[in-house]
């Protein structure tokens, strides 16, 4: 790729978005975050601004190994059909907070976080459901149905705790969604294990 990781980071500093495919560190992933904060902080609080009305987006690369699978928030969530956000449940009922209609029907689909570790640092991917799909070769829905009534969509799947160990070659998407105090998860779009020789430990 010639890329090299030594390379500053390229900032948000227009409100029209970046689009980088930079192979970089964890470290720089997490700077580039504090890097946009502080920005905004510049705007002295101007949500009016146009840098809290445009799209911050960078696409980047990192090579890191996953040190786990986090459980705390299960690993699939059940889905809009018609906007694919995650529904609420009201009573018996399901509902999505985007789509007005009165028969909203759900789909169970991938929502996996992954503790991951580059050598030096540590971060939380978030690898929806068309990665982890190819990754297991089966659909979330099929891996509940596969696990009966023994399992439940909180306990993981052998075949997603088999990731541990092996290293990846991630495409990191950081949106707006990334540049607050809440949400530290970086949202993986693509991975690939053809640029690794690691083994599954």
């Amino acid at each position: 790729m010639g890329i090299k990781t030594e390379e500053p980071i390229a900032r948000a500093d227009t409100g029209a978005g970046i689009r980088k495919k930079e192979l970089v560190s964890i470290h720089q992933l997490h700077e580039f975050i504090s890097k946009t904060d502080e920005q905004k902080l510049k705007i002295h609080y101007n949500v009016s601004s146009p840098i809290y009305q445009k799209t911050q987006d960078a696409d980047f690369l990192c090579n890191a190994k996953v040190l786990n699978v986090l459980q705390k928030n299960g690993w699939s969530y059940v889905s809009c059909t018609g906007c694919n956000r995650k529904l609420d449940k009201v009573g018996n009922a399901l509902r999505c907070s985007k789509c007005v209609s009165s028969s909203v029907t759900g789909v169970v689909k991938y929502r996996v976080e992954l503790a991951v570790h580059d050598g030096h640092d540590e971060a939380t991917f978030v690898v929806f459901d068309n990665e982890m799909t190819k990754l297991t070769t089966k659909t979330a829905a099929t891996l509940i149905l596969e696990n009966g009534n023994g399992g439940t969509r909180d306990d993981i799947p052998s075949c997603i705790e088999d990731l541990t160990g092996k290293q990846f070659l991630f495409q990191i998407k950081v949106t707006p969604f990334n540049f607050s105090s809440k949400h530290r998860t970086f949202t993986v779009s693509k991975l690939s294990e053809a640029y690794t020789n690691c083994t599954q430990v």
